[in-house]
């Protein structure tokens, strides 16, 4: 088998190829230096190495146009497939959420993250994304704040994003790392600058930065504040 982000840079190439010519770039590749190929894509795989590239064009040496053309299509049954399912299991998970059922909606968002990690495709990686979103919401609710990091960082690799900032810079207060807060929370306010809930929450945390903590927030307050001020951006996505 191909390597599955191999498969999808080549999917992407050929989306408005007809068969034939995309049985022709695949026998052009085939053909090509690993390691000029590699270069070529300009750091588009990052996952595949000289080595998979080389192993992947001696298969292709080896089937004709009909074969390659049935593996692509094979291909991208089995990624539809993933994300079907995955898009299943978040709305599942988003069912859980909404009841308070906080401890079964995690389970929902991980399978599908699993399910999708060798998908690098768009409407995959937007559902992958939506989910260590919303699990990030789930954790920062069940006190397990680092996790709540750990997972912002992950769709923070992809860009800038409004709900990934606000919801590390909540765990980030939780866990008492005031300053990296509120770098995270003023990020958050230059994506939406006119967000009372924003405002509010650089306010708070600025005064924790600013001097000594007298008296610790109780998980109890920590979550009906989180509530009361950020219902724009901690809904489920």
């Amino acid at each position: 088998m191909f390597n599955p982000e191999m498969m999808e840079q080549a999917q992407r190439m050929m989306n408005n190829m007809t068969p034939e010519q995309r049985a022709n770039m695949m026998r052009m590749a085939a053909n090509m230096d690993p390691a000029m190929m590699a270069s070529q894509m300009g750091g588009a795989m990052p996952n595949v190495s000289t080595d998979q590239l080389r192993q992947a064009q001696e298969q292709m040496k080896s089937m004709d146009d009909t074969q390659i053309n049935q593996g692509i299509g094979q291909f991208e049954q089995q990624q539809a497939y993933l994300e079907t399912g995955a898009a299943s299991l978040k709305e599942e998970g988003n069912t859980f959420f909404k009841a308070g059922r906080l401890k079964e909606a995690v389970p929902k968002y991980e399978r599908a993250i699993e399910n999708l990690k060798l998908s690098p495709g768009p409407k995959a990686q937007s559902i992958s994304q939506a989910c260590r979103l919303n699990l990030s919401l789930c954790f920062i609710r069940l006190n397990e704040p680092a996790k709540a990091v750990l997972l912002c960082d992950e769709v923070l690799k992809k860009g800038d994003n409004l709900k990934a900032f606000y919801r590390r810079g909540l765990a980030k207060e939780a866990l008492h790392q005031y300053a990296d807060s509120l770098a995270d929370l003023k990020a958050a306010l230059a994506l939406s600058p006119e967000d009372p809930s924003m405002l509010q929450a650089v306010d708070r945390v600025s005064l924790l930065a600013s001097g000594p903590v007298i008296e610790d927030v109780t998980e109890q307050d920590a979550s009906c504040q989180e509530t009361e001020e950020t219902a724009k951006t901690t809904s489920t996505t």
